[in-house]
């Protein structure tokens, strides 16, 4: 099991890398597990594996649980239908190549585009500052495809100094508190792998009714983001940023 594993990472690593560019926040993780994998096979069939290796791999079967609970409840938000006439939407940022959307905030800005259309009521918060290799803020480059799409700007509002999801979350709900009225109704748009923590670190944030409206990721890159985002709400669960 640990070979089989082991190899998979590894060519998922390359696959990954070939698609999206090999600096893909955090994908030496799939080449790292991959030799420790390998490793701990060929340890366990020459038998010099020793005691405190052999501790690890409890360790790591227990990982393989809390990860596949973790992965259950990221999955949900794949089910997510979100509700019609939100008085808000926020978009969280993504990665921008240079003045155009990357592939996950594309599918984020068609999604909001087509909720927008139906909903002509319902304003937006679009999220993200400027990040390496990006010539506009990631709220920028929201606002002006859903403006070349014929969106009003004046339905949309600006979060642009945020460096992640946590950092969009709290400060789109500091710079708009009226966000936080419980009478309003919120919508998250965002890829289907990222709706779950979105919404508990909007949960976290604000008293009023929040909804995920997920969209679409790319099937090859999903497995990479979904551990991804493993990684992340751990780490805002540690932190306290969600609900």
């Amino acid at each position: 099991m640990f070979l089989i594993f082991g190899i998979l990472f590894i060519l998922y690593y390359f696959i990954c890398g070939f698609i999206a560019g090999f600096d893909l926040s955090i994908l030496w993780v799939w080449p790292a597990a991959g030799c420790f994998f390998i490793l701990i096979h060929v340890m366990n069939r020459k038998n010099i594996l020793p005691k405190a290796v052999k501790i690890l791999k409890v360790l790591i079967y227990i990982g393989v649980i809390v990860f596949i609970t973790l992965e259950t409840v990221i999955a949900s938000g794949f089910l997510c239908k979100g509700t019609g006439n939100l008085d808000y939407i926020i978009v969280p940022g993504a990665r921008v190549k240079g003045d155009k959307p990357g592939q996950a905030l594309e599918y984020r800005i068609v999604g909001a585009y087509k909720y927008l259309s139906d909903y002509p009521d319902t304003k937006i918060i679009a999220c993200g500052g400027k990040g390496s290799g990006e010539t506009v803020s990631e709220a920028e480059c929201i606002r002006s495809e859903l403006v070349k799409s014929g969106i009003p700007e004046n339905r949309i509002y600006i979060e642009d100094k945020s460096t992640n999801t946590g950092e969009n979350i709290k400060y789109t709900f500091d710079k708009f508190p009226f966000l936080k009225n419980k009478d309003i109704k919120i919508g998250i748009v965002t890829n289907n792998f990222h709706i779950r923590r979105s919404t508990y670190l909007a949960m976290k944030r604000s008293s009023a009714k929040i909804y995920g409206i997920p969209v679409r990721y790319s099937i090859i890159l999903l497995p990479h983001s979904m551990m991804r985002e493993v990684c992340a709400i751990i780490v805002d669960t540690i932190q306290g940023n969600i609900i």
